[in-house]
């Protein structure tokens, strides 16, 4: 189920993606790549404070999680587990990023590391995550993040 939505959401970023342009380069693509890594910057502060006001902010209303663990959580779910403190972000640093710029969607990947707290099992694994914004009402909102554990070598 997890695995069938998430192929949805990745093949209707595609199709979009398809239909609005190419990939996006000059000072306009550099500009939103800018915005972007400001934004994502913004949300992991958020994560490790847990500050959903913030977070309200930049996530769309129907945003979808994939966790590490393969759970899908909607916004309000991702909220939920935050304010109980069953999500806590002990800290977070992000690095390795890649941006591409599809009209008004942006498709990132990058790594995080970090010490997060679910449920009451410990993850200070690194991952890979990918993340989807869209231009909604003039303003970049995330709409999708999945993450996964990086297999250890």
């Amino acid at each position: 189920m997890v695995q069938r939505l998430l192929l949805a959401v990745l093949l209707t970023v595609w199709l979009v993606g398809s239909i609005q342009a190419q990939e996006l380069t000059g000072d306009k693509a550099e500009q939103v790549k800018k915005d972007i890594l400001k934004i994502e910057e913004e949300r992991a502060q958020a994560l490790e404070k847990g500050d959903v006001a913030v977070l309200d902010r930049i996530l769309a209303d129907d945003y979808v999680y994939v966790n590490v663990f393969g759970e899908l959580h909607t916004k309000a779910q991702r909220f939920s587990t935050i304010q109980s403190g069953a999500a806590k972000h002990e800290s977070l640093t992000e690095d390795d990023f890649s941006v591409h710029v599809y009209g008004d969607t942006v498709v990132m990947t990058g790594r995080a590391s970090g010490l997060v707290n679910y449920r009451g099992k410990v993850n200070n694994k690194a991952r890979r995550f990918t993340n989807v914004y869209m231009k909604q009402s003039g303003q970049w909102r995330l709409v999708a993040h999945h993450a996964t554990t990086i297999a250890e070598q």
